[in-house]
């Protein structure tokens, strides 16, 4: 399923206390520089950070936003934790202005043979011998349900993660939820499971995630290999004629509820998220602390323990249980 990078406002992280069995992670974004003094404050209970975003022009060669350059060469980030750069396979237009974002296409292109294969591999490979990472985050989406690109894809996966260990490094491989319906994956990487997205463009109003859509996750995640971390987002999106409009962090949700909203904020029973319809017809849809916190449950009591967090931008510090 997409993500839908549309909007830069902040968003709040807050989370739940975590036991000392579970580990945290988040997104760093390029576009909200909000999240740097946050990553410092979370000290060591933040296990790993990852840098978002490198991308692509349409001839294959990186490119690399300079507020991300500015993210990886800041030394006091990287103490402690592991540190990835994510590299998406969103695509730079030739007026250097706009993008394509998670473009198949592109993919198609890149993976189509071996020999085209192992050009791109040695693209991403730039990027470890380019940064002092621990390693390379692979986030590339909308392979929709093209068997043959997932089979693809996968080869390039084990190749790459071969590569990366061969360098002392790592590799975390971010996915759609249903990937593991389309495919095998190889062992060796980490995989992180995006649970949200449940709702957005492509829907009407409604959560990034509730709990049916969360225990389905759990159980089509039972088939990747190795360690597996549970994604989830903060914040929420605000709607206008059954269309997202914008992403909207938590804080600011609330804030614009109680100022414009018309009286009719609420929990949503199935999903844990908030509710607000708002006086010029518009309505939100949002995650909490809370909602945060009834997530990770439903996902702890299938026997998951890593999560990490879309995004860093502007909340409270979870604390791990024995350290408050």
């Amino acid at each position: 399923m997409r993500r839908i990078w549309i909007c830069a406002l902040a968003l709040c992280l807050l989370v739940p206390s975590l036991s000392a069995a579970e580990t945290l992670g988040a997104w760093q974004i390029y576009w909200d520089d909000t999240g740097a003094p946050e990553a410092r404050r979370m000290g060591s209970h933040l296990e790993r950070l990852v840098m978002f975003e490198a991308m692509f022009n349409w001839d294959g060669s990186l490119y690399i936003p300079e507020e991300t350059d500015r993210m990886l060469k800041r030394a006091d980030q990287v103490e402690g934790r592991d540190l990835y750069l994510s590299v998406v396979n969103d695509i730079r237009q030739e007026n250097r202005v706009s993008f394509v974002q998670k473009s198949k296409s592109f993919l198609e292109v890149q993976l189509s043979t071996r020999s085209q294969m192992l050009r791109h591999l040695q693209t991403v490979l730039s990027l470890a011998d380019r940064y002092r990472v621990t390693g390379i985050e692979v986030d590339y989406e909308n392979l929709g349900s093209d068997t043959k690109l997932w089979g693809q894809y996968v080869d390039f996966l084990g190749l790459l993660y071969q590569s990366l260990k061969d360098r002392g490094l790592k590799l975390r491989v971010c996915i759609q939820w249903d990937g593991p319906l389309y495919v095998k994956f190889p062992e060796g990487p980490d995989y992180v499971v995006m649970c949200y997205n449940l709702y957005g463009n492509h829907s009407g109003p409604g959560p990034k995630a509730d709990a049916t859509f969360l225990r389905e996750v759990a159980q089509v995640s039972r088939a990747l290999p190795g360690r597996v971390i549970m994604a989830l987002a903060t914040g929420g999106y605000v709607w206008k004629n059954g269309n997202a409009q914008m992403e909207i962090a938590e804080n600011d949700a609330a804030e614009l509820a109680s100022v414009s909203g018309s009286g009719k904020t609420y929990r949503d029973t199935s999903s844990g998220a908030m509710v607000a319809q708002l006086k010029d017809g518009r309505s939100m849809w949002w995650a909490d602390a809370e909602t945060l916190r009834g997530w990770m449950d439903i996902l702890k009591k299938e026997g998951y323990t890593d999560f990490d967090f879309f995004r860093l931008g502007g909340g409270s510090i979870p604390q791990l249980t024995g350290d408050e």
